[in-house]
């Protein structure tokens, strides 16, 4: 089977991811506890492991890894309808959060986790039998989206450099307030060298 692994970071790509999770569930006969449905036959969702891991118990594990410095949003996903679906290793959050700069994301809080963050992606590639690629979700804005997002494609790329990279990112509509609309611009700057030479395909 051919595996995909979805990469989200920050607010916008972990609520994004979650939408699609849901949606890809709800396609693949999946229960929010990751059990397949009583009426489905087990042989027939091979399928599923193109975007999600059989566990030896049955459920089916997203093939994924959720990344957000400020652990509000995630903690939404911990605590919620779909609590059961991940496992723990795969959200990852800081104690302290990027505060929408760009160089908080990338050269100071996000280097804490990055190692914790990359290995966690090693974990989620080796359980694949025919790893294809990523697909990568994120926004041109905030520290995590922006900053740990070109952070961690220059380690991904290191270690993958040959494996497909399609990506999603999201610029929102200019926000009240100079200071901030000028600190998303910067940081969609920064973001969009890294990604334009770290990806084979994007849509915005």
């Amino acid at each position: 089977m051919r595996e995909v692994i979805i990469l989200s970071f920050g607010q916008a790509g972990t609520q994004l991811s979650n939408a699609a999770w849901e949606l890809l569930c709800l396609e693949h006969g999946i229960k929010p506890d990751g059990l397949l449905f009583d009426s489905l036959n087990p042989e027939d969702c091979l399928n599923n492991q193109t975007f999600f891991e059989d566990t030896p118990t049955g459920q089916q594990v997203p093939r994924a890894v959720i990344m957000d410095l400020e652990p509000t949003v995630i903690d939404e996903i911990r605590t919620g309808v779909y609590r059961g679906l991940f496992h723990p290793d795969q959200l990852i959050t800081s104690i302290e959060d990027a505060s929408n700069n760009y160089a908080r994301g990338f050269y100071s809080v996000g280097r804490r986790v990055v190692k914790r963050y990359m290995s966690q992606v090693r974990r989620a590639t080796e359980a694949c039998d025919m790893f294809q690629g990523f697909f990568v979700i994120n926004s041109f804005g905030g520290g995590t989206g922006s900053g740990f997002t070109s952070l961690a494609l220059i380690f991904r790329h290191q270690q993958f450099r040959w494996r497909h990279r399609f990506r999603v990112h999201f610029s929102g509509t200019e926000p009240f307030g100079y200071g901030i609309c000028e600190t998303l611009k910067n940081s969609s700057r920064y973001l969009s060298r890294t990604a334009t030479l770290n990806r084979d395909c994007g849509a915005v």
